[in-house]
């Protein structure tokens, strides 16, 4: 941001035009400059004297990213409980909703960071960054966050005059990311509880929530209304496409998840133009089309894994090479080893382009190592790790992804070489952190 640029704004930001001071708010938000970020801050804390400026300055953090996504990170997790912190996690979260399976895994390092540093605090010490990973998880869950979501369920349930916003989106959380078990044990928890308990309200408006979502066809509540199109005519395909437009977009999910679930070429084509955001990039169609081709394993595997392979780090290709891995986690032992060829050849390519670009394929890599590391990826890991050990600003996810895949791959053997790695490493260096932990040296966050 040009310095006069900055200062007519800041100037602005006193007008008695409500307009000119909510747009200055906003220009600064979204500037990504950190002279602005320090400025939106202060909108943010005197929102009584700023009226709806403050609404602004959000918004424009939120659609300034991804460039303002370091300095939100930076903010949140020096101070997460602060009024700031707690601003910069809601704008965090916003913009994974907004990004959906485009997000910043940097995001995620940071909710997960986060969220083993203060669940131990207080149910509220955790409100924000709960609330920000049930927005990942509409899309694309923090899967490694889990425990520590159980963890955060389970204290508040003996918090007796517990009031908190962070109960149901904690609970629809686990349940995009762990599926249909999770509801026998959150009715365990609640049953553990007073009827008056915060935690039992909680439970029972997540069981209100998730019969009311008919929009969402991929949960099991709603399967009644699937439309089975495996064997159907491309003219058939073709006509529902071409019907789609004529529908209110709150209804485009369910046919755009049906025809992604169907495995047919022509289907699978335009499922790529709804992940591209060629058509019908509004509310939930990119995910209803990946959880369309997740749902539609093992029919849709050929298809998903030859566009992966083709463009691992494309936005189509990305979202493939997600699903790929969200297969490889619902199928366990049974994971189908075209998974594993597509996985290990997306691996090759993006393994010099550094962690951001291979952040997406090393996720994927972590799913099938929870039950079967992937033959022959172990190698290529390093060769991430030590790209990121190189880079000034790594991808701390990736990083964490790939050291924990590796560690389920070589066991304590893979103890000597990290130790080399981090030699003569910069102790602020987010490697050196990882290392620290998986060796001992650093414990993790309890």
């Amino acid at each position: 941001m040009q310095d006069d640029e900055l200062q007519r704004s800041i100037e602005k930001l006193d007008s008695t035009d409500h307009w000119e001071q909510d747009h200055a708010a906003y220009v600064l938000g979204r500037s990504a400059d950190p002279r602005a970020f320090e400025i939106v801050l202060r909108v943010l804390r005197e929102r009584d004297r700023f009226v709806l400026a403050d609404q602004e300055a959000l918004r424009g953090l939120v659609d300034g990213a991804p460039a303002t996504i370091p300095l939100l990170v930076s903010r949140y997790q020096a101070a997460p409980t602060s009024f700031e912190g707690q601003r910069c996690c809601y704008a965090l979260g916003e913009i994974a909703w907004k990004s959906k399976l485009t997000r910043s895994s940097r995001i995620d390092a940071a909710l997960f960071s986060v969220l083993r540093r203060v669940v131990d605090l207080s149910p509220a010490a955790a409100e924000y960054t709960a609330h920000s990973l049930r927005e990942c998880a509409r899309c694309k869950p923090v899967r490694e966050a889990n425990p520590w979501l159980w963890r955060l369920l389970e204290k508040s349930s003996a918090e007796p005059g517990l009031s908190g916003f962070h109960l149901q989106p904690a609970m629809e959380a686990l349940e995009d990311s762990e599926g249909d078990p999770v509801a026998a044990r959150l009715a365990e928890l609640a049953g553990a509880v007073g009827p008056d308990h915060d935690l039992a309200n909680s439970y029972e408006l997540y069981l209100n929530e998730r019969e009311a979502l008919v929009a969402v066809p991929w949960r099991s509540s709603t399967g009644k209304w699937r439309r089975e199109l495996a064997d159907a005519s491309d003219d058939e395909l073709q006509r529902m496409i071409d019907g789609i437009e004529s529908l209110n977009p709150r209804d485009w999910t369910q046919p755009i998840y049906d025809l992604a679930r169907s495995g047919q070429p022509g289907a699978f084509a335009f499922s790529m133009r709804v992940l591209q955001g060629l058509e019908h990039k509004f509310g939930l169609s990119s995910v209803a089309a990946v959880r369309g081709l997740i749902d539609g394993a093992p029919r849709t595997i050929d298809l998903v894994a030859s566009r992966y392979v083709a463009a691992p780090v494309s936005q189509d290709g990305s979202a493939c090479g997600y699903a790929l891995g969200e297969i490889a986690y619902r199928t366990s032992i049974n994971r189908d080893p075209r998974i594993d060829a597509a996985l290990l050849a997306g691996l090759q390519q993006v393994v010099e382009l550094g962690t951001d670009a291979a952040s997406g394929t090393v996720e994927a890599l972590r799913e099938c190592a929870r039950v079967k590391p992937v033959e022959g990826a172990a190698s290529y890991l390093w060769r991430v790790v030590g790209w990121g050990r190189a880079e000034a600003d790594p991808n701390p996810w990736c990083l964490r992804m790939a050291l924990l895949t590796l560690e389920t791959t070589e066991g304590d053997g893979m103890h000597a070489r990290l130790r080399q790695l981090r030699s003569d490493m910069r102790p602020e260096h987010p490697l050196n952190t990882l290392a620290g932990e998986l060796l001992g040296d650093t414990p993790a966050p309890r």
